[in-house]
């Protein structure tokens, strides 16, 4: 949720002059796109009426809607530079999340697929290119 949460920042107007960039690791797009995964892959549970039901639980609860999280409407709003990364087994945000998030950005990027990689795993997949790719991606914005 970290990866989404700093996209989703990203998005807003007055970020704090000390944010230069954003690096985001396996980060959904939407909300209601990942519980409807989760709840499809994991628990074999259909989207609907699962999905609207819960979306209508958290606004009466916690006085916002699955519906309102769209990270991906974030990030079109952000100028921030962002390196997107993902691993291409991720079984629990899925790949196509990063593919949407990367396509659709239009802020200075850059992206780095593990395609061996589950959730969260590129730095163990391989530590040495996950830290060159930080290196390279911080030297391009002069943040090194």
């Amino acid at each position: 949720m970290g990866a989404a949460t700093v996209m989703a920042a990203s998005g807003e107007a007055a970020l704090p002059a000390t944010v230069k960039a954003v690096i985001e690791d396996s980060g959904f797009s939407s909300v209601v796109k990942e519980v409807s995964y989760r709840a499809r892959s994991r628990y074999n549970i259909p989207t609907y009426p699962f999905i609207p039901l819960m979306a209508l639980f958290a606004k009466q609860q916690a006085g916002y809607s699955y519906y309102q999280g769209n990270i991906l409407k974030q990030v079109l709003h952000s100028q921030t530079p962002t390196l997107f990364i993902h691993g291409g087994q991720d079984d629990y945000v899925p790949p196509k999340a990063f593919h949407d998030l990367y396509n659709a950005a239009t802020m200075r990027k850059m992206a780095y697929f593990v395609p061996q990689a589950n959730h969260i795993e590129a730095y163990m997949f391989n530590r040495a290119r996950y830290e060159a790719v930080l290196r390279e991606f911080l030297g391009k914005l002069n943040l090194l």
